[in-house]
């Protein structure tokens, strides 16, 4: 039974388990071992699995809402505006970060990051949009601290996070802090959030199908979820600011 066991797993049959029986109860304790073997190792391929599908859907999705010419062209119209106004240092910036968030995005492989890279990512964003919508959104986003650079992350998690498209001023702030062994990342705006409000998105969250103004939410939880094997990874709450407030939970 053993020895046809193992020939199973060797065919990636990882759902097989050796039958215990009143025949066979003189091996009880190896076929119990065996299967909780099998079954430990049938759960780790299948985390890492869904892993790299929810890692191919939202890179998938985040390319279809990034790389397109509504994202493309307002960056080089902007582009063309500074350097029509002579805004020479600005221009310069914005040349710099666009080039960075491309090449993330186009050419950096790897399912997983450091978060030195991905927080590195959404500072180009976060600057980019500040130009574009300067003025109007204001931004507050201090590079991470060299000793979290280390941390590995889910790629793509960050950014979408500080999507900006805003007509109204707000201001929009991230900041780290460290709780325990975990580091949270806090992303907050301004605004005027109500409990009604904030209840509606928190039972959204926990929403398993999508919904279209949480999708991008859902799918950051479930990826950090079987990365970080939390239950709660990402929570939402009310800004000092007025508005929402995103926490992501990261371990140390």
């Amino acid at each position: 039974l053993l020895v046809d066991a193992f020939a199973q797993i060797k065919k990636s049959n990882l759902s097989y388990r050796i039958p215990v029986t009143e025949k066979n109860r003189v091996f009880t304790n190896l076929y119990q071992n065996f299967n909780y073997m099998a079954e430990r190792i049938d759960t780790l391929v299948s985390r890492e699995l869904k892993q790299e599908i929810l890692v191919n859907q939202a890179n998938f999705k985040h390319l279809q809402a990034q790389i397109n010419p509504h994202f493309m062209y307002n960056s080089y119209f902007l582009l063309y505006r500074m350097i029509k106004s002579g805004d020479k240092e600005g221009s310069l910036l914005v040349c710099e970060n666009l080039g960075r968030f491309f090449k993330y995005i186009n050419r950096d492989s790897g399912e997983n990051k450091s978060l030195e890279d991905e927080i590195s990512h959404a500072r180009s964003y976060a600057i980019i949009q500040g130009y574009r919508y300067k003025g109007i959104i204001h931004v507050d986003f201090p590079e991470l601290p060299v000793r979290y650079h280390y941390i590995e992350v889910p790629r793509l998690i960050i950014q979408p996070l500080i999507e900006m498209e805003e007509e109204e001023e707000i201001c929009l702030r991230v900041s780290y802090e460290e709780k325990g062994e975990e580091l949270l990342i806090h992303v907050e705006n301004s605004g005027k959030l109500d409990a009604e409000q904030l209840e509606i998105i928190r039972k959204k969250l926990k929403d398993t199908e999508e919904n279209s103004d949480m999708t991008a939410m859902n799918n950051f939880n479930a990826r950090l979820q079987v990365f970080f094997k939390k239950e709660k990874p990402l929570d939402v709450n009310r800004s000092l600011l007025g508005g929402l407030r995103v926490t992501l939970h990261v371990n140390l």
